[in-house]
């Protein structure tokens, strides 16, 4: 005969079964289910569902960066690849932060027509993009 605890702490025992019987889960035997119907904070939700997901964090985060950094390690020692990568990264970055100067102009410029918007917001996002694109204003 299994048993179950009950809500006050004390072990009760479930229905009888056939000891060659797949066995239910033990919410289904008596156990109280309130933990789970509580109001949890985002805190308790985050560790639960890290713990619950802790082999892929671990698998991909380990695995995936060896992985990665031996394939980067076999790359770099190909002649030329080097060079490549380094100034490939270089204008990589510089382009990114070119599209990011162009598309805060954008933004600016659509929230200057839009209504919703005020002009300090408009002018915030356009000032935005001069310190991406590394501009400065002469007084």
């Amino acid at each position: 005969m299994a048993e179950a605890i009950d809500d006050d702490g004390a072990l009760e025992p479930c229905e009888e079964f056939d000891d060659d019987a797949t066995l239910a889960p033990a919410t289904m035997c008596g156990i109280s289910t309130d933990y789970n119907e509580q109001d949890k904070t985002w805190e308790d939700k985050i560790y639960g569902d890290i713990f619950i997901s802790y082999p892929y964090i671990f698998g991909f985060g380990f695995g995936g960066a060896l992985l990665v950094g031996f394939v980067y390690t076999f790359l770099l020692r190909i002649p030329g690849v080097l060079a490549l990568i380094v100034w490939g990264l270089l204008f990589a970055i510089f382009f990114f932060f070119l599209a990011l100067g162009a598309f805060c102009y954008d933004l600016g410029v659509k929230w200057g027509e839009d209504d919703d918007r005020d002009a300090n917001q408009a002018n915030g996002m356009k000032y935005r993009r001069r310190a991406e694109l590394g501009e400065t204003k002469s007084v």
